[in-house]
């Protein structure tokens, strides 16, 4: 057996969680004993007991911030050397970071899951956004496995080297294109109208999603009359949205949910505003439901979608003019699934890796 240990801060409801949730859901378990360690206690927010269900070893340093400074180094390698990994594999800074420096002995998988540079300066200001990019990045360079989630990432960080890329994918056990019948019912289960075609966004609400060209574009649509909007997640930018909506009943926050797959499968169109994303989930999941996508114009986002597919409309980033003008056209139509990633493909090919990097010969 070979021993996987995954680091991260917590399981809270986040894109990388669902990557990592993923992955141990469909790492072969014949081969790879799978076990995860959070550093910081969980949020109400946590997927904590759905990680239990998938039957892996869950560990926790259990730390607050302040313990973090002064214990995290002590606790994090016993911790570490009574799990003994073959591999660590991490996906987000602190996870990352920490391993890098306090985990030497141990084989390293990082994966960078978007452009960090962009991610932390757009977050938390250049000079301090700044710092915790250059740690990830050195973090990713000292690794003995250095994946991207996106072909769009290698171009942009390969260079002169070849990277590793290992796509994203959704669970089609959960995201499906459903009848028509389980739609209407979810409809009714979700409290949402029958006859309204529904728009949905999905993700945190902050200056890289770009939130508010999805609300001052639909409020200034022509499909107030017959439409909702519904807006799931939380962020920083979660009172400007809400004072953009000018107290409209047509749009509709939800806040953290964590049945999101009824609401794509309720839906008719998903859209999505960021300026930038590695390979991003919301948008592999809406797919697999067979909605419409209206999507800014990065090239992660046309790289999900075949070329011939019709599913995916792209506009300008941050043209609130452009989208409403796919708003006002916009008719109901389901599509079958494009997307051809998925989940237990992207597991496959973590294996693959493992496999490689601890015994060469296993997986050729």
């Amino acid at each position: 057996m070979i021993k996987i240990l995954i680091i991260n801060s917590t399981l809270e409801q986040s894109g990388i969680t669902n990557v990592i949730y993923n992955l141990c859901k469909y790492l072969n378990r014949e081969i790879f004993e799978v076990h995860i360690l959070t550093l910081s206690a969980e949020s109400s927010n946590t997927r904590w007991n759905e990680f239990i269900q998938l039957k892996v070893n869950l560990h926790t340093l259990n730390l607050n911030r302040f313990e973090g400074l002064f214990m995290l180094k002590k606790k994090l390698r016993k911790a570490v050397a009574i799990i003994n990994p073959d591999v660590i594999q991490t996906m987000s800074y602190r996870g990352s970071y920490y391993s890098f420096r306090f985990l030497e002995k141990y084989k390293k998988a990082v994966t960078l899951q978007g452009n960090i540079y962009d991610n932390y300066t757009d977050e938390y200001g250049k000079l301090i956004g700044g710092f915790f990019a250059f740690n990830e990045w050195r973090a990713f360079n000292k690794a003995n496995l250095q994946i991207l989630c996106s072909n769009s990432l290698k171009k942009f960080y390969s260079q002169n080297r070849d990277l590793k890329v290992i796509q994203n994918g959704a669970d089609g056990a959960y995201f499906y294109v459903p009848l028509l019948l389980e739609k209407k019912t979810l409809r009714i289960n979700l409290k949402l109208p029958a006859s309204k075609n529904i728009f949905i966004t999905v993700g945190s609400l902050n200056k890289r999603k770009d939130p508010l060209t999805i609300i001052k574009a639909f409020i200034n649509s022509n499909r107030t009359s017959d439409s909702i909007l519904i807006i799931v997640g939380e962020g920083p930018l979660m009172k400007t949205c809400v004072k953009n909506v000018q107290h409209s009943p047509q749009v509709i926050f939800t806040g953290n949910v964590k049945i999101v797959p009824d609401y794509y499968k309720a839906a008719d169109v998903f859209i999505s505003a960021s300026y930038s994303e590695g390979l991003p989930n919301t948008v592999l999941e809406a797919g697999l439901c067979g909605i419409k996508c209206f999507l800014s114009d990065i090239p992660q986002h046309r790289e999900i979608f075949d070329t011939t597919s019709d599913q995916a409309t792209f506009f300008e980033k941050g043209k609130v003019e452009q989208l409403i003008t796919l708003f006002n056209s916009f008719q109901v139509q389901s599509y079958p699934q494009s997307i051809k990633l998925n989940a237990k493909m992207m597991a496959d090919q973590y294996g693959e890796s493992y496999a490689a990097l601890i015994q060469p010969k296993v997986i050729r």
